[in-house]
């Protein structure tokens, strides 16, 4: 499948709004698009002293998410549709494994309301980031590159729902270059503008320790 950078963009206002921040969706995993997820009549009762409202997850895995948000927390990306995990080895290409390597270590660092998705593979020196790369036939892959903030490097985390293990699920999105999904014909990641089409593959976070 190729994906075509010329195609109308991802625009911005689907995802921005649907971010993860202090809170996590409701039970039930939805989130209304441009809003908060409504469950129900607005309730009365105070909102706990953590912050996490009425029937939300607990406050122990809300702040363990906003951990791993913030980069302080090792993270595995978990591929939920194939159940296999990101990783970047030596040569500089995503793949999909096991999760047990070294190479399948990353930390989320923030900037604005995207992130850079760090490498922490001790055989990289320079610890690379996640970037589209984009070859002469227009096809966006997902590669190893600089760590440097660009319309390559940067990437939105929009909620999609649960895993099977009841983690909440992501989709990675590029304002620039489009969503970052799985192939399984090719058995790869790639990068591509979905327009109105359904995200096809999301990704969980599973926490790995302290950064």
């Amino acid at each position: 499948m190729t994906a075509a950078v010329s195609a109308v963009l991802v625009p911005a206002f689907l995802f921005g709004p649907r971010l993860l921040g202090p809170s996590e969706p409701g039970p039930n995993g939805s989130t209304s698009v441009g809003g908060p997820a409504t469950t129900g009549p607005a309730s009365t009762t105070p909102a706990p002293a953590s912050g996490t409202p009425s029937g939300s997850p607990s406050s122990a895995e809300a702040d363990r998410t906003r951990a791993m948000l913030a980069g302080q927390r090792r993270i595995l990306l978990h591929v939920v549709e194939i159940d296999r995990d990101l990783s970047l080895p030596y040569d500089g290409k995503v793949h999909v494994g096991d999760g047990t390597g070294r190479d399948a270590l990353f930390v989320l660092e923030p900037v604005g309301v995207d992130y850079l998705i760090r490498s922490l593979n001790p055989d990289i020196a320079h610890q690379p980031c996640l970037g589209v790369k984009i070859d002469s036939a227009g096809y966006a892959s997902l590669v190893g590159t600089d760590c440097q903030p660009t319309d390559a490097t940067l990437f939105g985390i929009s909620r999609e729902g649960k895993d099977d293990k009841g983690r909440t699920s992501y989709a990675i999105v590029s304002e620039k270059y489009g969503v970052v999904q799985w192939s399984p014909s090719q058995k790869k990641i790639y990068v591509e503008v979905l327009g109105d089409a359904p995200v096809g593959t999301t990704f969980s976070m599973v926490d790995r320790g302290a950064a």
